[in-house]
């Protein structure tokens, strides 16, 4: 039995009914609360097996003991997470910030700079703001793909409740010789956007990711980003990124 009462939240053109265990998760998605009324596309009921899984996961990363409540977030998102492809749609790790309505993706390995690089990004370059700093959803459809903020955001708390077309994704490599974007086909930008993913337990669902990832190739621009943590470096990606707007 779950111990709070049920809430609807709306992310990434869907709703999802949360039945959750704790309290904390309610908080945290207040921006993204939803009426009650009609049919949910996502049910996400929390279990103790939910939660210890979560625990064993944050174990494996050395993450150190974490609140239950806490490890219920990363539950509820994992399984709205798992439902999404269904609907198109898929969990990505990088930060997209939107600069004058166009949607524009940092994303790598966590510690690599993403962070850094978009505050500059978002301080300096006029018409920015971030819409996710950490997990957003991306729906890849016939006219392109857009990306969607989620209360799921990272320790700085990035997030706007708002979608945007994506435009560019920049896989974000540090360097220390210089600054560079170089733009990559699908097939060489492929291992480093499939680690960045969220793949379901699911069979059919890892399968529609997949091709989800595939098809985003076609529709956005993707390049290798070398860079030190420097505004002309950001100028850099978001000239390139720019390109024929």
């Amino acid at each position: 039995m779950t111990g709070k009462a049920a809430f609807r939240m709306r992310v990434a053109g869907r709703t999802a009914e949360i039945r959750p265990m704790y309290g904390e998760i309610r908080e945290l998605c207040r921006d993204y609360l939803a009426p009650s009324e009609g049919a949910a596309d996502i049910m996400a009921e929390i279990t103790p097996e939910d939660i210890q899984r979560e625990e064993v996961e944050a174990a494996r990363q050395g993450q150190g003991i974490i609140p239950p409540a806490r490890l219920e977030t990363s539950a509820v998102l994992r399984k709205i997470a798992a439902a999404m492809p269904q609907y198109d749609t898929f969990l990505m790790h990088g930060v997209v910030i939107s600069t004058a309505g166009q949607g524009y993706m940092i994303t790598a390995p966590s510690g690599t700079g993403k962070s850094t690089r978009a505050r500059l990004w978002a301080d300096h370059i006029p018409g920015s703001l971030i819409v996710n700093g950490d997990k957003p959803f991306l729906r890849v459809g016939e006219d392109g793909v857009t990306a969607f903020g989620t209360p799921w955001c990272g320790k700085e708390g990035w997030n706007v409740n708002m979608s945007v077309p994506l435009r560019a994704v920049f896989i974000l490599e540090r360097s220390e010789t210089g600054d560079s974007v170089e733009r990559l086909s699908f097939g060489e930008a492929f291992p480093a956007l499939f680690r960045q993913a969220y793949r379901p337990d699911g069979a059919d669902e890892r399968l529609k990711t997949l091709a989800l990832l595939q098809a985003l190739g076609g529709k956005v621009n993707i390049y290798r980003f070398r860079s030190g943590p420097t505004l002309e470096a950001v100028r850099l990606a978001y000239q390139a990124g720019g390109e024929g707007l």
